[in-house]
């Protein structure tokens, strides 16, 4: 799996819980299955998703500024007839608070942000820091806050 596939399967297994669908498209857009349609994923501790290719391309190449890739396929994630399937697991995770460090405008109009994030239970634990740059992007009218690189260092 390449890198973009790799940074493309955490984009879209993780798409249903992240603000970013549920901002940019309707909850009715989202198709709950027993079974994908290749057979491939054990739905004993989730269910299927399947998310219309057109809308996660959108969120893919406008906030993630990365190229949508419909080769995907593997035991997470594919793509087949206009949608990526992929498995919801029950009970997801508590979460974390986070907190913006710093930010720093940048010469090309972006910013630099360093943020700690924490603990839902342990308000008081650091998990880690993530680094971005970001954009404000304005796209047919609207303003979006775009991804141009995240780093995720976690406390160990």
């Amino acid at each position: 799996m390449s890198i973009v596939q790799y940074i493309l399967t955490n984009i879209i297994t993780n798409i249903c819980d992240m603000p970013g669908y549920h901002y940019y498209y309707n909850f009715d857009e989202i198709i709950n299955l027993d079974n994908d349609p290749l057979m491939k994923f054990d739905n004993d501790n989730g269910y299927v998703v399947a998310l219309p290719a057109k809308n996660v391309d959108w969120i893919i190449k406008n906030i993630f500024n990365l190229d949508p890739d419909h080769s995907i396929n593997d035991d997470r994630v594919y793509y087949k007839d206009e949608y990526y399937y992929f498995m919801f697991f029950y009970g997801g995770s508590i979460g974390h608070n986070t907190v913006i460090k710093e930010k720093t405008a940048l010469n090309d109009g972006k910013y630099s942000v360093i943020c700690d994030f924490y603990s839902f239970v342990n308000e008081n634990k650091l998990l880690g820091t993530v680094y971005m740059t970001v954009d404000l992007k304005e796209i047919n009218g609207n303003r979006y806050w775009s991804f141009y690189k995240i780093i995720y260092k976690f406390k160990s």
